[in-house]
């Protein structure tokens, strides 16, 4: 094998690489941001929810900055809360954080919604 079709071979690999970053992170989004199967025909309606979803992933991603890091404590320890040395030491993935947020705003919905959320259920 050849000096460059060795370097090819590892372009492939790392380009390989980054395309299966990308492909976990479509889907996170698709699963856990419940954007698997939107059903939405027209353009419109599509780019809102992607706009939405985007805004929502983005804050997930500001939980995970260091200067969030007792707000982050906070929700998986009150919220999504696991035990287990593992657990401590492991990074916090975005779906832990998505079900703290979802179980704190279920429990705590802000008075606006409250409501409509006591006649639907």
């Amino acid at each position: 094998m050849s000096h460059g079709s060795t370097e090819d071979a590892w372009n492939v690999v790392f380009a390989y690489a980054r395309r299966w970053q990308i492909e976990m992170l479509w889907r996170y989004n698709k699963s856990e941001l419940a954007s698997e199967s939107p059903r939405l025909w027209s353009w419109e309606p599509r780019l809102k929810l992607l706009l939405m979803v985007s805004l929502v992933y983005a804050f997930l991603l500001t939980l995970l900055r260091e200067q969030a890091h007792r707000l982050r404590a906070w929700l998986l320890r009150f919220w999504c809360h696991r035990t287990g040395k593992r657990c401590r030491q492991a990074t916090t993935p975005l779906y832990r954080l998505r079900w703290a947020i979802s179980r704190l705003w279920l429990t705590y919905a802000p008075s606006l919604l409250r409501p409509r959320l006591l006649n639907s259920g």
